[in-house]
């Protein structure tokens, strides 16, 4: 399979990553709620670009940056044709039952492998990923992500436009000053200023 389990800091989250190539890897997140209600695992896949992860925590003062873009498993088996209906699919419904936990954990594995890997495998660069990021609606970090990932590509008039939505979102998403710094350290790291 490929996949490692990915050191967090989180306990109600499992991560899983898996290298691609040197520049992106595969993720696979999982919720894990408090045990003592059942376990309900919600599984998400996503990319990330690692010089596109690495300089957006540098410049937001973060240990780790995150993916470029991501789903939910769920989503991906809604949207698939025929649809898919994963109500239930992941759910362990008495907790410490050891063939449930494995039934789930089958589940999962199964969906990663019907529905989150041809997503994976169809966002394998750099350009696919700002050609997805570039599509969608987009947030002020997904902007701040646009922005690097254009620099790195030497693209300095598309990342200066994402880096103008980062200065002036239509809705705020850094705050506290953290906009701020990430438009001069950006600026400093790429010579803008």
């Amino acid at each position: 399979m490929g996949w490692a389990l990915a050191e967090l800091d989180e306990d109600d989250f499992a991560g899983f990553t898996r290298r691609y190539d040197a520049e992106l890897s595969f993720e696979l997140g999982v919720s894990l709620p408090p045990q003592d209600r059942g376990l309900s695992l919600n599984p998400t896949v996503g990319v990330k670009h690692a010089e596109v992860a690495r300089l957006s925590a540098q410049f937001l003062e973060v240990s780790t940056g995150a993916c470029m873009v991501g789903t939910t498993i769920d989503t991906l088996m809604r949207k698939a044709e025929p649809p898919a209906d994963s109500n239930g699919r992941w759910t362990v419904r008495h907790a410490g039952d050891a063939l449930e936990e494995a039934v789930a954990a089958e589940r999962v594995v199964e969906d990663l492998f019907t529905y989150g890997e041809p997503f994976l495998a169809a966002r394998s660069s750099l350009g696919d990923l700002i050609a997805e990021v570039t599509a969608g609606p987009r947030n002020q970090m997904d902007e701040a992500n646009l922005a690097i990932a254009h620099a790195l590509r030497s693209d300095m008039a598309e990342a200066e436009r994402a880096l103008a939505a980062v200065e002036r979102p239509a809705t705020p998403l850094l705050a506290g000053g953290v906009a701020e710094r990430f438009v001069e350290a950006f600026r400093r790291h790429f010579h803008l200023t």
